[in-house]
């Protein structure tokens, strides 16, 4: 418990950290969210381009490739933390530029660009686990899913993965039958049987 010339330090300490006091320098406080844009809510600030974050964020998704809801949620935190690195580093290039650059706003984009790269890690991390974990679980289903499938398909009848427990998608293991079949028919390409010479 702190003694009464602590308490009485602390409220003389406090008196220098009220933040801003006149009315112009309240009014600048009040417009740092939207200034620079790193505690803002929104993704995409009016001054980026929708269209840019668009292509940006169907890139990740595309190399990346979440497999379920989890996976994509975790994709999802790592674009929204790239794309807010960008934006430090843009503001911290211009910032340079300037003939006297503020070193206090400087040390400000290192530790908040710092923050976000640690999350990124621990998404990458995550999502790193997760991929991992869903490889074993299609290693060890993917062979009885692509005979179901093969099999409803020559009987001419739907395939309903789910109803035997497979964490699997139907496209997927479309797309695994059309590799083998591919595959197959290279093969027999590349490699052709031994030509047999007419009697």
């Amino acid at each position: 418990m702190a003694t009464q010339a602590q308490a009485t330090a602390n409220l003389a300490n406090a008196q220098f950290s009220t933040g801003p006091r006149t009315g112009e320098g309240k009014k600048v406080s009040s417009r740092n969210a939207v200034t620079h844009g790193l505690f803002s809510q929104m993704i995409v600030l009016k001054d980026e381009n929708q269209a840019e974050f668009d292509a940006f964020r169907e890139g990740i998704f595309r190399n990346l490739e979440p497999a379920n809801l989890f996976e994509s949620t975790l994709v999802d935190e790592i674009i929204n933390a790239l794309w807010r690195i960008r934006r430090i580093d843009r503001l911290a290039d211009k910032a340079m530029l300037e003939d006297e650059p503020d070193l206090k706003r400087l040390n400000f984009y290192s530790l908040h660009a710092g923050r976000l790269r640690r999350g990124l890690i621990a998404s990458m991390t995550l999502l790193d686990k997760a991929k991992d974990a869903q490889a074993k679980v299609e290693k060890a289903q993917l062979p009885d899913a692509v005979l179901i499938r093969k099999a409803d398909l020559m009987a001419n009848r739907p395939t309903n993965l789910e109803e035997f427990g497979f964490d699997l998608s139907l496209a997927h293991v479309d797309q695994v039958i059309h590799r083998e079949n591919a595959a197959k028919a290279a093969a027999r390409i590349v490699n052709p049987g031994p030509v047999r010479r007419a009697a």
